[in-house]
């Protein structure tokens, strides 16, 4: 029998058997409009796809099995449907069988009664639920990872399971980084079976392990590439034999590891050369953990314990459940640096959000299916971090893995200060970084309030307070002579920036400036902005000392009474210094004052006062020889009994100082991309987005005038969520290249 053609479906079946009936059934199904569609086999028999059969979903399909099982010795495309097994017959029915591997999107199981047994084969590319019911794995089901989407267990409802072995993927992009990983499974194989692929080559699977010499298993002997941290020392250890489980346990009921591992790429030997790497996807298997997992963390006041996400899915950090621990976590970016860096998420009671130290990082306090992280004991005694299934979220990224940039982190009053690697071909690489937080109600000193460092591999920035390394300080506002002590270390002979990403109008600070102690120079601060400071350590040993830099401050004072306000702006090739004043009558004359680098003024000119009544009198001079980059000016009002008043201090960047354009706040949210010009920034500029296959996905051209001003653009709604690459060029050439999250 011949079905006729329906014409609104999104489906192809191009031959299935229901097992009761005898007679071979062949039909065609094919929508065109409909994106969606429930369509619901309900037989006590197979559904079954014979050797070269299809069955094609397109879009988002429900694909019911009602009581039935699936035999697949065809193909199977899954589009983006749900295969959703109820009903209540056991598994002599309800199960997959066939000779081929069966590859589905999403998969639920919300049976009344029994299960469904997998007995061939299956992978999962998306999400499995278990609402109802079990899912009998039997060392047959595989969760999927690759370059743009991880598969990940929803919440497993209370009375349903999944039994039996499962293989649990985690895919790892083509860099040779540090990472702190885990894999999210109990009873699991060992570390030579799982990660190192049973020391077997197939290309994009497995990873190289080397070891110091006396230990087993490893790839290669030398400097140990596989770490465990050691909660009892506060330090990490490397691992000498690869033939233990890859989930040790620990004394808590959760049975993962954290690890510590150099992922350079699959196993192929040329990865041991640098720069060689490449993709590659590890693979553990065992008893998927579900239900609340409780880690026994360290009992010592400020130690740290390493944890491992016991689930295969992503977890939001705040809403696990600390015992005795900070609202903090410490997690690592594999983007930052050379080889990565430790980024912190500092909860803020003050403004409900998390603070991260390292600002142009791009990771988040979800933490994803195979990554591991780092939490803090507060006080001497039992400690712990349970983790229960509500604390599963659908926020995935492929890269701590691939990175994604955590919402609701923007500080009020804040100075971020972040180390840029400066590369020999203009580009710049994030390497680390420090945020200060100022409020009225932070205490003076270190306290709880306060994060410290973790030391990274390559270079290091902190932030000395009271010989304590601090990530965050949460600061009270500035008073007289404040100074921040910059820490830099384990740097190397090479080009540097530190930029300075600042809102201090409210903080108390009326003048910032960072001393380099080396040069012997001062570099103003804008105190709303980013001011960027470039340097380099060289052969001399006093350029790297790690007291090189320091951060001060100058309280905001009162303004005399007669000083309405004072301004400067760039007029073709010269400088207009304005003000206004009014009650004049106690002053005699006014003598403006010059700086180039904010520190040390000189005499412009005198002004004789207009004594104008109770009238409001305007002053301008021009300054017909400013410097190249920032000219500040101040006015030095002079009464008749001789005391002295001096006004705000005003800056003014002149003509030639190279221009800059910067995303904020990037991740880019609601589809509207800011930009923020600087400096020397008047002129035409073309605009490009491409996504990370190098495609241009946007473009458009602005004409700036001023420096500072904001540009707003709507991307409309066609780009989807994710990483991508803004291209920024100058009518004269000049390029600007910069990575953008878009939200």
């Amino acid at each position: 029998m011949k079905l006729p053609i329906l014409p609104f479906s999104k489906i192809i079946i191009t031959v299935i058997n229901i097992s009761k009936i005898r007679k071979v059934i062949p039909f065609i199904l094919s929508f065109t409009t409909i994106l969606s569609f429930h369509l619901c086999l309900s037989a006590q028999g197979v559904v079954k796809i014979n050797t070269g059969g299809k069955l094609v979903i397109i879009g988002n399909a429900n694909f019911v099995m009602k009581n039935a099982g699936l035999n697949n010795n065809g193909t199977i495309v899954p589009g983006s449907g749900t295969f959703i097994f109820l009903g209540d017959v056991d598994t002599s029915i309800a199960k997959i069988t066939g000779d081929s591997s069966t590859v589905l999107y999403n998969v639920t199981v919300n049976k009344s009664a029994f299960g469904v047994a997998l007995q061939a084969p299956v992978s999962i590319k998306n999400i499995l639920k278990v609402v109802a019911g079990q899912m009998h794995a039997d060392s047959n089901l595989t969760l999927l990872s690759d370059a743009t989407l991880t598969a990940r267990v929803d919440t497993v409802n209370t009375g349903a399971a999944i039994t039996g072995k499962v293989n649990v993927q985690r895919y790892f992009p083509a860099r040779r980084a540090w990472r702190l990983i885990s894999a999210p499974v109990s009873n699991s194989g060992s570390i030579f079976k799982t990660w190192q692929n049973s020391g077997v080559y197939a290309a994009g699977k497995g990873m190289l392990i080397s070891g110091n010499a006396g230990g087993t298993g490893f790839d290669r002997t030398g400097i140990s590439s596989l770490k465990t941290y050691n909660t009892a020392t506060q330090r990490l250890d490397s691992v000498y034999n690869t033939s233990f489980p890859v989930s040790q346990g620990n004394t808590g009921n959760a049975a993962n590891t954290g690890y510590f591992a150099f992922v350079r790429g699959d196993r192929s030997t040329n990865n041991f050369i640098v720069p060689n790497c490449n993709i590659t996807t590890l693979t553990a298997t065992g008893n998927l953990q579900t239900g609340n997992q409780t880690f026994t963390t360290s009992s010592i006041s400020n130690a740290y314990t390493l944890i491992g996400n016991p689930y295969a899915s992503p977890i939001n950090f705040r809403l696990l459940s600390r015992n005795n621990l900070h609202n903090r976590i410490y997690v690592w970016d594999p983007a930052l640096n050379i080889v990565g860096g430790y980024v912190l998420f500092d909860y803020n009671n003050i403004t409900g959000t998390y603070t991260r130290s390292v600002s142009g990082s791009q990771q988040s306090i979800f933490m994803q299916s195979g990554q591991a992280f780092y939490v803090q004991t507060i006080n001497n005694g039992p400690s712990s971090l349970t983790i229960t299934e509500n604390c599963k979220t659908d926020t995935t990224n492929n890269g701590a893995f691939k990175p994604s940039q955590p919402a609701g982190e923007d500080n009020e009053i804040s100075l971020k200060v972040n180390l840029y690697l400066r590369n020999n071909n203009g580009s710049f690489t994030v390497a680390d970084g420090i945020c200060v937080e100022f409020n009225a109600a932070y205490q003076p000193g270190v306290t709880n309030e306060d994060a410290r460092k973790m030391t990274n591999v390559n270079e290091n920035l902190g932030l000395l307070v009271n010989n304590v390394m601090l990530a965050i300080e949460r600061h009270p506002l500035i008073n007289e002579n404040d100074t921040l002590r910059l820490q830099l270390w384990r740097t190397t002979t090479r080009n540097y920036q530190l930029e300075f990403d600042a809102l201090l109008l409210n903080s108390g600070a009326g003048e910032a400036f960072c001393t380099d102690h080396y040069l012997g120079t001062r570099t103003p601060l804008l105190l709303k902005g980013f001011t960027t400071l470039n340097f380099s350590i060289n052969a001399d040993s006093a350029s790297a000392s790690i007291n090189r830099f320091t951060v001060e401050f100058k309280p905001n004072q009162t303004l005399p009474v007669h000083l309405v306000e004072v301004t400067a702006a760039a007029k073709g090739t010269k400088i207009a210094i304005k003000w206004e004043v009014e009650k004049e009558e106690a002053l005699t004359k006014y003598i403006v004052e010059k700086s180039i680098e904010g520190i040390h003024f000189k005499a412009m000119a005198e002004i004789a006062v207009a004594h104008a009544g109770n009238t409001i009198n305007s002053y301008t001079l021009m300054d017909y020889q400013p410097a190249e980059g920032y000219n500040f000016y101040r006015i030095k009002c002079i009464e008749t009994n001789g005391k002295v008043l001096y006004s705000k201090v005003v800056k003014c960047a002149f003509a030639t100082l190279k221009w800059m354009a910067r995303v904020y706040p990037n991740p880019v949210k609601n589809n509207l991309l800011q930009l923020i010009f600087e400096g020397n920034c008047k002129g035409l500029y073309g605009l490009q987005i491409r996504n990370t296959e190098g495609m241009l996905v946007w473009s458009r051209t602005v004409n700036i005038s001023n420096p500072g001003e904001i540009t707003q653009f709507s991307l409309g709604k066609h780009l989807p969520k994710g990483h991508y690459h803004l291209t920024i060029e100058k009518e004269n050439k000049e390029i600007n290249t910069q990575n953008i999250l878009i939200q």
